[in-house]
């Protein structure tokens, strides 16, 4: 729970917040990771103004695992990067089953940033042959927030996936949403207000 920070004009990549998390077991099961980032200000930074990149890898199999990301109320502009760059994987090479992805976005100031205001790119799948995806879900939320003026996109949303890349590997019960509500994106330079 990061909350109630000012972090102004850092100098190295990536900053002023910086969270990267990689858990890889045989089989992994039970495992729940979940950040809340609220009420900050960060500002003219050398980098994203958050970066938050959460992978969990089970070499044989993912049961019953989440990822839960939450921002809300932080105002972050003037980063050379994007402001929020959120990244999120449930990655397996065998069966998932009741893998979760949470992204929740609401009411942030995200302006002037010289790439997409804001970054998501959440996916779970499976390499392997014979491996079922099963019950298992993305969902992705952005409310009230302003992103206006960042040199890229204003909203990126464009990489939310459930997939298989091996044979014999079917998809049942799972399913990806997106909401979009009472937002101002405006002024972005990039080719979309949402992409």
């Amino acid at each position: 729970y990061i909350h109630d920070n000012t972090i102004p004009n850092n100098g190295a990549a990536d900053t002023g917040i910086d969270i990267e998390n990689t858990f890889t077991d045989a089989d992994i099961s039970g495992l729940n990771l979940t950040y809340t980032i609220e009420n900050n200000k960060i500002l003219n930074n050398n980098g994203d103004g958050i970066y938050l990149y959460n992978e969990i890898n089970g070499t044989s199999s993912v049961t019953n695992s989440s990822i839960t990301d939450t921002f809300t109320g932080n105002t972050i502009t003037g980063n050379s990067g994007n402001g929020i760059d959120n990244e999120n994987y449930i990655t397996s090479g065998g069966p998932i089953s009741g893998a979760t992805i949470t992204n929740t976005f609401g009411n942030n100031v995200i302006a002037n940033n010289s790439s997409d205001g804001i970054y998501l790119d959440s996916e779970i799948y499976t390499n392997a042959d014979n491996s079922p995806i099963s019950n298992s879900n993305i969902a992705a939320s952005f409310t009230g927030n302003d992103a206006s003026g960042n040199g890229g996109n204003g909203i990126n949303a464009d990489y939310l996936e459930i997939y298989t890349e091996g044979n014999g590997s079917p998809i049942s019960s799972a399913s990806v949403t997106a909401d979009f509500t009472g937002n101002t994106i405006n002024g972005n330079g990039g080719d979309y207000g949402i992409y």
